[in-house]
């Protein structure tokens, strides 16, 4: 008899012209079986956690619709964080962390579910798309924190994106410069490191693929692009490069355009055109090269990821800079 009271209860309220009264009859939809007191207990959760869900938030620059949070998760924002709509944050049994430093950049998408004790922290750009499940304790952070030595300083960080439909089970790790594919799942206990593929299941530390949810033509494509040493690489600022160096260096062989050779396999080369070609590349893409970063300016491959990341970095300073806490 309960049973089939709480079924009717979860017709009506989805049969409802009102959005949240919707939203609780999907929301209940799962435990139809349960007793009524069960259903109406749940109803009362939900409705509290979306009512508080924008007070606790109040630290994010940005929140959707229907935020919803139970209990306070605990925000450290020096920079900016953009939550979309429908957004569930767990902090019932352990705080979940948000934290950004002057640089950073949190970015959830739509109908995103975040359980107990998960820590997002940002010193450059963490992005989140739509329908993604974080389980309980994982762990997603685009820098190493602290610069050895120099304790008080945020070292560099590198870009995350976690894209739509990805499920972390509990306690996956996510480092710096991480990109996890569509519809992927990662297994518990997990450290992602690199590139994972869209609709594979991943395990392990470094995180590989242990099995394909689907064979679609996107999957086998990044397959490919795994085994490719010009994998993540921006081909329009590669091929500017290459033109950089032909107009400069006309004379020198043409196969130290080719992505993986050195700079120190030419006979020709010396200090002298390094610093020309250093500085033909600062011109043309508007950048600045620090001392740091001419040890890693060796072939063409590793000067055009450099400098798509000095792109990518100054796009999200700017980003950061012009936005308004009050958007």
């Amino acid at each position: 008899m309960n049973s089939q009271t709480g079924l009717w209860l979860i017709r009506k309220l989805q049969g409802s012209g009102k959005s949240l009264l919707k939203k609780i009859g999907y929301s209940l939809d799962r435990d139809k079986e349960l007793s009524m007191m069960h259903l109406l207990r749940k109803s009362l959760v939900y409705i509290l956690s979306m009512a508080t869900g924008p007070f606790n938030l109040m630290r994010c620059n940005k929140i959707g619709k229907y935020p919803r949070t139970r209990r306070r998760p605990y925000i450290e924002n020096a920079g900016r964080i953009i939550i979309g709509n429908d957004v569930n944050i767990n902090s019932k049994n352990v705080q979940t962390d948000f934290v950004t430093g002057h640089n950073g950049l949190i970015e959830i998408g739509n109908d995103v579910s975040i359980n107990f004790g998960v820590s997002l922290v940002a010193e450059n750009w963490i992005k989140l798309g739509d329908r993604i499940r974080l389980g309980p304790y994982v762990m997603i952070q685009d820098t190493d924190r602290h610069i050895p030595g120099e304790r008080h300083k945020w070292a560099e960080g590198e870009p995350v994106l976690i894209e739509d439909d990805v499920w972390l089970a509990s306690r996956v790790i996510v480092l710096k410069g991480a990109h996890i594919g569509r519809g992927s799942v990662i297994a518990a206990g997990s450290v992602v490191t690199g590139f994972i593929p869209p609709y594979v299941v991943a395990a392990g530390m470094p995180a590989k693929v242990v099995r394909y949810l689907k064979a679609p033509e996107d999957a086998i494509n990044h397959k490919r692009e795994l085994n490719s040493d010009l994998h993540g690489l921006n081909k329009a600022v590669y091929r500017r490069t290459v033109k950089i160096f032909r107009k400069h260096f006309p004379h020198i062989n043409e196969k130290i355009a080719e992505s993986v050779y050195s700079f120190t396999s030419i006979d020709e080369w010396d200090s002298t055109s390094h610093m020309i070609f250093i500085h033909a590349l600062e011109e043309e893409f508007e950048i600045t090269f620090q001392k740091a970063d001419m040890t890693r300016l060796s072939n063409m491959e590793k000067i055009s990821r450099l400098i798509q990341k000095k792109h990518d970095q100054s796009e999200l300073q700017s980003k950061i800079a012009g936005a308004s806490v009050y958007d």
